[in-house]
């Protein structure tokens, strides 16, 4: 069973994963989480995603993880307050005997006990590799990416859209994130070959362009200004960039089969609001053609 510190910590980092990179679901390439013990990556969709969203959000080198017990005998060490912050579910089954009220065992009709299995997790506590000193060389050396890096090739036409944004934001490479800053006014994203294909690539590009779009000293939008993660305002802002990369991604002619698309999962994410207020999609469209204007220097 998990403990209560632990389904916290858990809890928070997943909440710290979606505020720095608004979805679990990215257009680049991270490497398999995998164990030092096994060498293998650890199985379980889950503990793939929670292990990559840790990495990210804690800003670790390695994709490998290891127990304490483990780093213990590869000769390793910690610093002073390290801490473990990477989890490994385990699933685990319980077996019990089955009793009446007065505590005596029930038999079927064979008369053999009777018993039911209560499943349930528990959590083992992991370091990064990248907070372990003191491994030798050789140590190190087996402990290797399986990172393929894509072979970028540019796309005339999307290439011709973002050269004719005027006075656009400086657009740096590098980490694995993907944002716009209004405070730097810059866009960060991820090494083109650390994408899961060139659609992917342009397509979190224009959305981060589409967010400049509503800096002050552009089109000065609320949600740039005010907006904070998870109210109406910062969400209503995500549906605006959305729009506006759809509207640049059909004049560049990408392939959208080839995308990551979480387009519709930022439509989805909206769907009750604009149940509720059908007039909303208006505005969102309305604002989306505004950035796209801006961008392209359309009329």
């Amino acid at each position: 069973m998990l403990s209560k510190a632990q389904i916290n910590k858990i809890k928070d980092n997943l909440i710290k994963g979606l505020k720095k990179n608004k979805s679990w679901i990215k257009g680049w390439n991270m490497d398999n989480q995998k164990s030092c013990a096994s060498l293998k990556p650890y199985g379980g969709k889950f503990n793939q995603l929670y292990l990559g969203i840790v990495k990210d959000i804690y800003g670790f080198k390695s994709n490998y993880w290891l127990t304490f017990n483990k780093m213990k005998r590869l000769k390793g060490y910690i610093m002073k307050g390290t801490i473990m912050q990477g989890f490994c579910f385990i699933p685990i089954s319980h077996t019990y005997t089955k009793k009446d009220k007065d505590g005596n065992t029930l038999k079927d009709e064979n008369g053999k006990p009777e018993s039911y299995t209560f499943n349930s997790f528990k959590a083992e506590p992991l370091f990064n590799l990248s907070q372990i000193k003191g491994l030798s060389p050789k140590v190190l050396k087996q402990f290797k990416t399986d990172f393929k890096p894509l072979d970028f090739k540019p796309v005339e036409k999307a290439e011709q859209l973002i050269t004719g944004y005027t006075n656009k934001p400086e657009i740096i490479h590098g980490g694995t994130k993907a944002f716009y800053s209004p405070s730097h006014d810059l866009i960060k994203l991820p090494q083109k070959a650390n994408f899961k294909s060139v659609e992917s690539y342009y397509k979190t590009l224009f959305h981060e362009l589409a967010h400049s779009t509503g800096h002050h000293k552009r089109l000065n939008r609320e949600g740039i200004k005010n907006g904070k993660f998870g109210d109406a305002v910062y969400s209503f802002e995500e549906l605006i960039a959305e729009m506006t990369a759809v509207l640049l991604i059909k004049d560049s002619r990408l392939d959208t089969e080839k995308m990551n698309d979480n387009s519709q999962a930022y439509i989805n994410g909206w769907e009750k609001q604009l149940d509720d207020n059908p007039e909303q999609i208006i505005k969102a469209f309305s604002q989306a053609q505004k950035g796209y204007k801006f961008i392209t220097a359309t009329a």
